[in-house]
């Protein structure tokens, strides 16, 4: 069927083999609305649909056949959301957040419902970091117990209670994870850390015991391990401040002879 439109050089003939739209001469309709109706029926035409309005049944099959040209007619993974206070940009103020991870998890990963962690020095050096990566969770020396543990991990088992200190990542430095997008860390309701740093925590030491000893007690215990002194060596510990008071109880009970080294003032 041959529609031309326009006049003169500016008219276009169309050929279309099928028009979805009754037409036909009426004398109660004009014939601007008869040829505003075959406009109509010619670019359905022309596109292969329908001068009616489609049907959600018809508009629901048009978008999975394109989700499927697109490969995306996959069904969505499975999701955990992770509840957590965090700072949106530099400077600013923590704010309850919320995101999603993957339900699956990394061979290599254990899942930790978090109890207790602690805010420090540390965390307001990563914020204020040029390279820092926002939104951001601060929040280090975490206790939790482990909700879930991946297929490759072996150190330890779902339920049993963990500490975390300062490293959580692949390597050594890796302070905070990178999960989602979000830089995550113990201000968190569960955090995802390879299973190297999570470490089994006894019964008997309470939780808010337990937190300061995964980043101030590692720091000291770690160098006191790493000296190989002989039993009865004399230590020298200077301050007795955070770390300070840690590496005394550590080195007395460790069999060495220690000494604090500080400032008095004068009497």
């Amino acid at each position: 069927m041959p529609v031309k439109f326009g006049q003169g050089r500016k008219s276009a003939t169309f050929q279309v083999s099928h028009v979805s739209a009754s037409i036909a001469p009426s004398p109660m309709i004009s014939r601007r609305r008869r040829l505003a109706a075959l406009a109509l029926a010619c670019c359905c035409a022309l596109t292969g649909g329908s001068s009616s309005a489609p049907r959600p049944a018809a508009k629901a099959a048009a978008r999975k056949e394109r989700r499927a040209n697109d490969g995306d007619d996959a069904p969505a993974k499975p999701t955990v959301v992770v509840r957590c206070l965090a700072l949106k940009e530099r400077g600013g103020q923590l704010e309850p957040m919320r995101f999603t991870l993957d339900e699956e998890l990394d061979p290599k990963e254990v899942e930790i419902v978090v109890h207790a962690c602690a805010l420090s020095r540390s965390d307001l050096q990563a914020a204020a970091d040029e390279d820092a990566a926002f939104p951001l969770v601060p929040g280090r020396e975490i206790i939790g117990h482990v909700a879930k543990a991946g297929s490759a991990v072996s150190s330890v088992r779902p339920g049993q209670r963990v500490g975390v200190g300062l490293q959580m990542g692949d390597v050594d430095g890796d302070v905070l994870v990178k999960q989602a997008p979000v830089s995550v860390g113990g201000l968190a309701d569960r955090i995802r850390v390879r299973s190297r740093w999570a470490f089994p925590i006894p019964d008997a030491l309470p939780t808010d015991q337990a937190a300061p000893l995964m980043g101030a007690g590692a720091v000291c215990w770690s160098h006191l391990q790493r000296a190989k002194l002989k039993r009865g060596a004399k230590v020298g510990v200077i301050g007795l401040g955070g770390i300070g008071h840690l590496a005394v109880q550590f080195a007395s009970r460790m069999g060495y002879a220690v000494d604090v080294i500080g400032a008095c003032a004068p009497v």
